[in-house]
């Protein structure tokens, strides 16, 4: 579908990008990839500051804590591997720099979208 817009209007490329960069009042906001991201960043700082911290506290963990700990662990677990799913599914369909470049191109020159898709390899 996202291939489908681009290839039909790849000026809305543009206007998204142009968009992105900034907010109503000028003033330059972070991306959505780019917050994500800053996010995953923090999960992974906290994840080593729990790794460094294992070691010392499991002595002092009953039973009890240690099966919440690994509860806690187990739903980080359920709820990372859906949105690395997610990423890789994303990856599979993007379009790479090259395709873009060549759509953006093609179609400036006056090229049908069934055309672009057909040299490209890729579905309409």
């Amino acid at each position: 579908m996202i291939r489908q817009r681009l290839v039909d209007e790849p000026d809305l490329f543009f206007k998204g990008q142009r968009q992105a960069e900034s907010d109503p009042k000028g003033a330059p906001r972070r991306a959505p990839g780019t917050e994500l991201l800053r996010d995953l960043e923090m999960v992974a700082a906290i994840v080593n500051r729990a790794t460094r911290r294992l070691a010392g506290a499991t002595a002092g963990m009953n039973g009890s804590h240690l099966e919440n700990a690994r509860r806690q662990i187990e739903r980080i677990q359920n709820q990372l591997n859906p949105m690395d799913g997610r990423i890789q599914r994303e990856q599979a369909t993007m379009l790479n720099q090259a395709q873009r470049t060549t759509i953006l191109e093609l179609s400036a020159q006056g090229v049908s979208q069934h055309e672009i898709a057909r040299v490209l390899g890729i579905s309409v």
